[in-house]
């Protein structure tokens, strides 16, 4: 980037990744932009021209400040007034280097507006850097593509998981979470916005996603259509890297059947807590409920066995209690396979 700026001669170089025209998914801008200033650009995004310019251009071709506006409807526009010519990037010249239905990356040059427009010379020097770096640019759109199918399959193949934006649009989701789609437990509108099909759901959603302190996160109960068909909304932010445009608030939602059954992984209590076998398998019969007398039938041992036994389980999980062993295994608890 900072050699794009030396050898078109322009101030500021950005590369920018726009996800359905509505908000900025990823943006890195070098140069003598205002930084501080410059974090507001997704705020603006909504009303600024070039983002309207951006969507109707075709890939290729390049498109500067003369091309769509005038400088009298600049000196009456909100976007340019209030933010791109006090951050210094008053005049551009950009070009989308690849775009589908759901996203598209673009590349621009940006100089002071008491510069000038950029120049034939530098649009020339633009569209030579683009050919020969063309490559490098296709990985780059690649990478943000698929970075969202890697997060979802993260969470493995049973997980309801969807990435939304901060507006409600999911950008992926996974195999699970379209299921609950077919059968008709939730819904995605036709603006292609996530719809938990009941109103007080969509208000706690959209405070998790987009809340007016800007912080992304929380967690709700919401049932569908019996009280036993109730599932667990969790949301939680996509972090970012560390680049001032990296903005758009993107969440990671994750639905979870309330009364799911729920099993434990004997491999799993032997690292977290070091119980033997014979211990795992009381552990496993305590999370689902036996009391010991039951357990010690079902073992084919005396009663005073398996209160021997859970003695050891409450030292190794540092419990006082039956009750609080089990609350320790539960957290070690996963969704029952089908």
């Amino acid at each position: 980037m900072e050699f794009l700026t030396t050898f078109c001669g322009a101030q500021t170089a950005q590369i920018i990744f726009v996800g359905g025209g509505k908000s900025i998914l990823q943006s890195t801008i070098v140069g003598t932009v205002d930084a501080e200033l410059f974090r507001l650009e997704n705020h603006y995004w909504p009303i600024n021209p070039r983002a309207r310019l951006l969507n109707d251009l075709d890939v290729g071709v390049i498109a500067r400040e003369q091309d769509f506006i005038t400088p009298e409807e600049i000196a009456r526009d909100a976007t340019y007034q209030e933010l791109l010519i006090p951050a210094r990037v008053g005049h551009f010249a950009g070009v989308i280097l690849e775009k589908d239905r759901r996203s598209l990356a673009a590349l621009a040059l940006a100089q002071p507006y008491g510069d000038g427009a950029i120049s034939d010379a530098q649009t020339e020097r633009l569209s030579r850097a683009v050919d020969a770096a063309r490559p490098v640019l296709d990985l780059a759109s690649r990478i943000l593509r698929s970075r969202n199918e890697a997060i979802v399959s993260s969470f493995g193949a049973s997980a309801r998981v969807a990435i939304l934006q901060k507006d409600g649009t999911v950008l992926d989701r996974s195999a699970a979470f379209e299921s609950l789609l077919s059968a008709g437990i939730i819904r995605v509108d036709r603006f292609g916005h996530l719809d938990l099909m009941s109103d007080d759901a969509n208000r706690r959603l959209a405070m998790a996603v987009r809340s007016p302190d800007g912080v992304i996160g929380g967690r709700f109960a919401f049932s569908r259509l019996r009280p036993d068909d109730g599932y667990m909304c969790v949301v939680t932010p996509l972090m970012k890297t560390n680049d001032i445009a990296n903005r758009s608030g993107e969440a990671i939602v994750i639905l979870e059947p309330i009364f799911q059954k729920r099993e434990l992984d004997p491999g799993l209590l032997m690292d977290a807590f070091g119980l033997t076998d014979a211990e795992c398998s009381i552990a496993e019969r305590l999370f689902i409920g036996d009391t010991l007398k039951e357990i010690a039938a079902f073992r084919n041992v005396a009663p005073s066995t398996v209160k021997t036994m859970l003695k050891s389980i409450m030292l190794k999980t540092e419990s006082r209690r039956q009750a609080e062993v089990v609350t320790k295994l539960s957290r070690l608890a996963f969704p029952a396979r089908p």
